[in-house]
């Protein structure tokens, strides 16, 4: 079988939870025999506009964004999107696919898509990471901008009669809000390697009780919604440290605000870190501190489950319900005595970080991937 995949930012060039969820499921299907290719923009560090990584084809479609520059007032820049879904089609057509699978945001390449499936007869499969209302659509761009982002989304969710959702609460938003006839859904929950995972976790050093460090750790893009600055009001009023991994709108100003709270070293910013210390440095953490309130699936949640790191959130954090009863759950107001606690002892969650540990790796791995694929494509009765 042949396979496309569409997303204008590829692992791991540019490290973001969709671009990694994608290459998970992309390695896949090449340890299946299928024949992968992965359509995206070209960034600084790929090896070339037309080249093959880890035994998948990548074909690239203009140059990216800079990523100073990937947004504008808070919102992402939608030039950026504009080029892609252009120039799309006539790279796209030079091929024959049995599947097309396009992430959804930021949904203007899901057009040029949907024609190129019609002409070539191939299954078209829109993943979606999210799903946004018009009062969020509303509330990120404003007035006219908003409202016409959420008639482009609506638009979008029937472009195909296949979708895949990363989770219950991703699926739910979507069929609230969109019509859901003649489509076929999947939710593919795929967040973790299972073999990576295990292997990290076999070398020891992932054991909570072992543990020594006051060190907590927060992971994702540097935008308002992420909630970082409560990560770093919480800190303050601790005995811990915080390493934020991340880039992004944000930064300058949670720097401003940990230097106005006088943390000095006991924040560490940093932009990226390749996957080893990634890994490395979530399992030496004390425990990951997740304040967002607008997550769609969280892979650095799961990761850090999964190699038995406690991830803390408060009743603000949105996270899918499957993913939240893996957390522990505190209320704001408690969570800086917590992190104390775990300062304190950090083995005080081991017996059930232990235990979460193995549902995740069970539940949001990446093992089921073709199946889950041919079941969406062949059966009319999958949802």
């Amino acid at each position: 079988m042949k396979i496309a995949f569409i997303y204008d930012s590829a692992y791991p060039w540019f490290n973001g939870g969709i671009e990694r969820r994608r290459m998970l499921i992309a390695k896949k299907f090449v340890e299946n025999g299928d024949e992968v290719h992965y359509f995206t923009m070209f960034r600084k560090g790929m090896p070339g506009y037309e080249f093959k990584y880890d035994k998948i084809y990548f074909h690239c479609v203009g140059n990216a964004t800079d990523e100073s520059k990937m947004y504008v007032n808070g919102r992402r820049n939608i030039t950026w999107a504009l080029k892609f879904a252009f120039l799309l089609l006539f790279k796209l057509g030079k091929y024959k696919f049995d599947i097309v699978d396009a992430d959804a945001m930021p949904y203007l390449h899901l057009m040029p898509t949907a024609i190129y499936s019609k002409l070539k007869k191939a299954k078209f499969i829109i993943s979606w990471a999210e799903v946004w209302d018009e009062e969020y659509w509303m509330s990120y761009a404003g007035g006219i901008i908003g409202r016409i982002g959420f008639f482009i989304e609506k638009l979008s969710s029937g472009l195909s009669e296949y979708h895949i959702m990363n989770s219950s609460k991703t699926k739910t938003e979507f069929t609230e809000l969109f019509d859901n006839s003649n489509k076929k859904i999947a939710i593919f929950p795929c967040a973790i390697s299972s073999e990576e995972i295990v292997k990290a976790n076999l070398s020891g050093a992932a054991s909570i009780g072992i543990k020594s460090s006051n060190l907590f750790v927060a992971i994702g893009r540097l935008i308002p919604e992420k909630r970082f600055d409560y990560a770093i009001e919480e800190i303050y009023r601790t005995e811990a440290r915080l390493e934020i991994i991340g880039s992004g709108p944000e930064s300058k100003k949670l720097t401003k605000l940990a230097e106005r709270l006088g943390l000095g070293k006991r924040i560490i910013f940093k932009k990226r870190l390749r996957r080893t210390e990634m890994i490395n440095v979530i399992k030496s953490s004390a425990g990951m501190l997740m304040m967002s309130e607008r997550e769609g699936l969280s892979l650095a949640t799961l990761e850090a489950v999964a190699l038995r790191v406690p991830v803390i959130i408060t009743e603000t954090t949105n996270l899918p319900r499957e993913v939240k009863r893996l957390c522990i759950q505190v209320k704001r107001k408690e969570l800086h005595s917590v992190i104390n606690r775990i300062v304190k002892n950090n083995s005080v969650f081991a017996k059930e970080v232990n235990s979460k540990s193995e549902e995740a790796i069970e539940n949001f791995s990446d093992k089921n991937t073709i199946m889950v694929y041919r079941n969406l494509t062949r059966s009319r009765e999958y949802k």
